[in-house]
C-alpha cells in the first residue's frame, strides 16, 4: 500500500487535517480480514514511492500526441481523481454542511452482495446517523475509511497532484507479483482461457481427435474458458490488462462504490489508467494517414482493440467495419442506377419507377442477409473471446433499494399516462388545425392561432414534465 503519510491531507490541504498513518502492520484475522486472505496476501505498508517512482518514469513523445508527455503508467490500473479545497484552488468548500452524511456513507460502503461491508460504517469516527456535519469532516472520515479498505484488500496506491493544483490523482493497483490478482480471480470464479498446452493430456472422444484445442468450421482454434484456479495456474493464459481492470473493479465493488463516491463529491471521477505502449501501437496501426482508409478486419487487429478497450468497444468496431464493407454492395447498385438515369434510352421514366421498387426489395433482402451473416461472425467472436459466460453474471447496483421497487412501477405508469394525455392533446390540436384550414370561413382567425397554440403546448408540456419528473 504505497501512500505518503500525509496523502489524505494533500487533496484538501490543511483545511481538512487527517491523522498521519506512518506504519501499518501485516493483516491478520484480528483486523477484520479473513485468515485465509491475510495469509495469502500478507499485505504490508511499503516505503513512500511517490518520489522514488520517478526513476521508472520518462518524458518522451508519444506517437500521435502533440507534446511530450510524462509516462508514469507503471503499477497503475485505475486512477481516482480527488478534489482539493477552495483555499488551494480546488472546488470543495470545507465549510459547507452535509445534511445526512450517514446516508451518503451507507451508499458508499454498503454492498448488498457483501453484508460484512456494513462494518465499515461502524468505523466512522465523525459521521453519525441523523447528524449533519461539515464538508471537511465528511471528506476526512470517508477518505480515511476508503484508505483502510484499500489497505485491507492489498491494493497498492500512489498519489500525485494535478498540474494546476486543484485536484489530486490516486493510482491504484493490485500487487505486482500477481498474488492478489490470482487470489481474487479464484475467489470470484473469474473466467480465463486455457492454454493450448492444457489439451496435451486429453484423449480423443467422438469427433474430437484429442491432444489439441478444437477448431470451428472456419478453421479457427477455439480454447475453452473456465473458472480460474490458482493451483492450475500453469494451464491458464496470462492475465491481460483488461482482466486486471475487471478483477480490481470487482474487488472494490465488494467494499465500496466508486460511483456513489463521485455522486457524494468525494471523487471528481475515476478511470482506467491509459497505457502508453498500447496507445502507441493503436495510434500507429489505426490513426496514421496510411491507415485512415483501412478497417480492422483480421483477428489480430480485433484482439488488439479488445485487449485494450474491452469487448463492448471491440464489438462496435467489428460491426462498424462489417457494415462499411457490406455497404459496398449498395454503393455499386446505386452507382449503376445513377449512370442508367443519365441515358433515357437505357432507363425511361416508366422503367425508373420499376427499378426503384426493385432497389427497395434488394435493400430489404440485403439488410436481412447482412444481419444473418453478421450474427454468425458475431457468435464466432463471442466463442473465441469467451464472452457468452460473462453476460450471465449479474451486476448489482449499490444504490438499489428493494423497498422502493414498487415505486419504479408507479413512476413508469404515471409517465405512460402523462405521455398518452400529452399525445392526445397534440393530436386533437392537429386535427383542429386541419379542420380550420379546410373551413376557414367558419373558424375565422382561429386558424392562424393554431400554430402558436401547438408551439406553446409542446413547450409547456416539456417544461411541466421537467418539473414533475424529479419529484417522482
Amino acid at each position: 500500500f504505497v501512500m505518503p503519510a500525509d496523502a489524505m491531507r494533500a487533496p484538501l490541504s490543511s483545511a481538512i487535517p487527517v491523522p498521519a498513518r506512518q506504519v501499518i502492520q501485516p493483516l491478520s484475522a484480528a483486523d477484520g480480514v479473513p485468515a485465509r486472505q491475510a495469509r495469502q496476501l500478507d499485505v504490508t505498508l511499503k516505503p513512500n514511492r511517490c518520489q522514488s517512482h520517478r526513476s521508472f518514469q520518462e518524458v518522451r513523445q508519444i506517437k500521435g500526441m502533440c507534446d511530450e508527455m510524462l509516462v508514469d503508467d507503471n503499477d497503475c490500473t485505475l486512477v481516482l481523481q480527488f478534489p482539493r479545497a477552495k483555499c488551494v484552488g480546488g472546488p470543495v468548500n470545507p465549510r459547507d454542511m452535509v445534511d445526512d452524511p450517514y446516508e451518503e456513507a451507507q451508499k458508499i460502503f454498503f454492498c448488498v452482495d457483501n453484508p460484512e461491508s456494513s462494518t465499515e460504517l461502524d468505523r466512522l469516527q465523525i459521521i453519525k446517523p441523523h447528524e449533519p456535519c461539515s464538508m471537511a469532516d465528511f471528506q476526512d472520515d470517508i477518505r480515511g475509511r476508503f484508505l483502510e479498505v484499500l489497505e485491507e484488500l492489498g491494493i497498492e496506491a500512489s498519489q500525485f497532484p494535478s498540474i494546476d493544483g486543484d485536484e489530486d490523482f490516486l493510482k491504484i493497483n493490485l500487487r505486482r507479483d500477481e498474488a492478489a490478482l490470482r487470489y481474487f480471480a479464484e475467489e470470484f470464479g473469474y473466467e480465463m482461457p486455457y492454454l493450448a498446452e492444457a489439451y496435451e493430456s486429453l484423449e480423443g472422444s467422438g469427433p474430437y481427435p484429442g491432444h489439441e484445442p478444437m477448431k470451428n468450421d472456419d478453421g479457427m482454434t477455439v480454447v475453452a474458458y473456465g473458472a480460474y484456479e490458482a493451483k492450475k495456474d500453469h494451464l491458464f493464459q496470462r492475465f491481460l490488462f483488461i482482466d486486471k481492470v475487471r478483477i480490481l473493479t470487482m474487488v472494490l465493488k465488494t467494499r465500496v462504490s466508486l460511483e456513489n463516491m463521485v455522486n457524494a463529491g468525494i471523487l471528481n471521477a475515476y478511470f482506467v489508467c491509459p497505457k502508453a505502449a498500447e496507445m502507441e501501437f493503436l495510434l500507429e496501426k489505426y490513426a496514421s494517414w496510411r491507415s485512415a482508409c483501412s478497417l480492422p478486419g483480421s483477428h489480430a487487429e480485433q484482439d488488439a482493440i479488445r485487449n485494450y478497450f474491452g469487448e463492448e468497444i471491440a464489438f462496435f468496431y467489428k460491426f462498424f467495419s462489417y457494415l462499411t464493407r457490406a455497404m459496398a454492395v449498395l454503393g455499386a447498385v446505386g452507382l449503376i442506377y445513377e449512370l442508367a438515369q443519365l441515358s433515357h434510352h437505357i432507363l425511361s421514366p416508366e422503367r425508373a419507377a420499376v427499378a426503384r421498387v426493385g432497389i427497395c426489395v434488394l435493400f430489404a433482402i440485403w439488410a436481412t442477409v447482412l444481419m444473418q451473416f453478421f450474427s454468425r461472425a458475431d457468435h464466432r467472436v463471442r466463442q473465441r473471446w469467451g464472452v457468452a459466460e460473462v453476460e450471465k453474471k449479474p451486476q448489482t447496483r449499490h444504490d438499489w433499494d428493494h423497498n422502493k421497487a414498487n415505486k419504479a412501477t408507479i413512476v413508469n405508469v404515471l409517465a405512460i399516462v402523462y405521455l398518452m394525455i400529452y399525445v392526445l392533446i397534440i393530436e386533437d390540436l392537429l386535427s383542429f388545425t386541419r379542420y380550420a384550414n379546410e373551413h376557414q370561413k367558419k373558424v375565422g382567425n382561429l386558424a392562424q392561432l393554431t400554430a402558436y397554440a401547438l408551439t406553446f403546448l409542446i413547450k409547456a408540456g416539456s417544461l411541466t414534465w421537467s418539473k414533475i419528473a424529479p419529484c417522482l
